[in-house]
This record gives C-alpha cells, structure tokens and sequence, in this order.
C-alpha cells in the first residue's frame, strides 16, 4: 500500500532549490552585523533615486561600477525585509512557480522569473521616481510567474 501514495507537495526540483536560495541569502544577510546587513539592501536593493538623470555621470562612480549600478534591477528580488515576507514570497513561488516550472522547464522558467523580476524592478522605478527607499523582495517575479500560470492554463 506504501508505493500507491501520492507526495503531498509535487514541487520541480529547480522550484525547491530557488526558494531554499533564497531563504539562505535571507539567512545570511540578518546573521550579518546591522549596519552591513543595511548596507547589502542599499547596494543589492533597487533604489529609485539613484537613476535619477541628474545623477546618471554617478552611476560610473557606483561601487562596483556599472556591473553594481544594473545588478539590483535583479538583486533586490534576492533580498527580503523579514521572515513574514519571505514565507509569503516562498508560498506564492512555490505555488505559481511550480505550475509553470512543470509546463515550461527549468531552464525556461528561471529565464521568465529573472525577466519579472528585472520587470518589476522597472515598473516600480517608473512609478517611484526618485524614492531613496530600497525596493527588495521576489514580489514583482512571483506576480510575473501568478500571471504566466494562469495565462498558460497551468493551474487547470
């Protein structure tokens, strides 16, 4: 009778490995000490006001240059502000992400969750024009990956 049970959660590999990355990363970063674990959400976090145009020449003087002027477009869906808002990204990832991981493959849906994420990120500079609040969190790819499973039909 043991062989005819069904797993209760039937989450692809690539899935599980994302969220468990990023509770690692959220792990980490509050095991740091206050005022590195702030300066990680400035520098990985998208802030607003920094693409201002009349502070574009200071992008070149970025730490890191240009690499670390672009990478928070993608590195702030890395970050979480608090275990709350992980644990709410982790089930929304691990609900969408499975449906269109399934239908799409790994390699597939890893592309789409980094372009959702950099959208996102881009929707929200648009919106929040020089804001000095760093923008963290998976929300703006889970959005993106809720939206793909039901335009896939995945949830059927």
């Amino acid at each position: 009778m043991r062989g005819d049970r069904q797993p209760v959660f039937q989450v692809p590999k690539v899935v599980s490995v994302l969220a468990v990355f990023l509770a690692v990363i959220h792990i980490g970063r509050i095991l740091l000490p206050a005022d590195w674990s702030y300066g990680a959400i400035l520098l990985f976090g998208l802030v607003p006001g920094r693409y201002l145009p009349q502070f574009a020449w200071e992008i070149y003087d970025f730490p890191g240059g240009l690499l670390f002027a672009a990478a928070p477009f993608l590195t702030h869906a890395l970050l979480h502000a608090n275990f709350p808002h992980l644990l709410i990204n982790g089930a929304f990832l691990l609900a969408f992400g499975s449906a269109v991981a399934r239908q799409c493959g790994a390699a597939r849906f890893l592309l789409l969750s980094v372009c959702c994420a950099v959208g996102g990120a881009v929707f929200h500079l648009f919106f929040a024009q020089g804001s000095g609040v760093p923008m963290i969190g998976a929300s703006g790819a889970v959005s993106g990956l809720m939206a793909a499973a039901f335009r896939l039909g995945a949830l059927a």
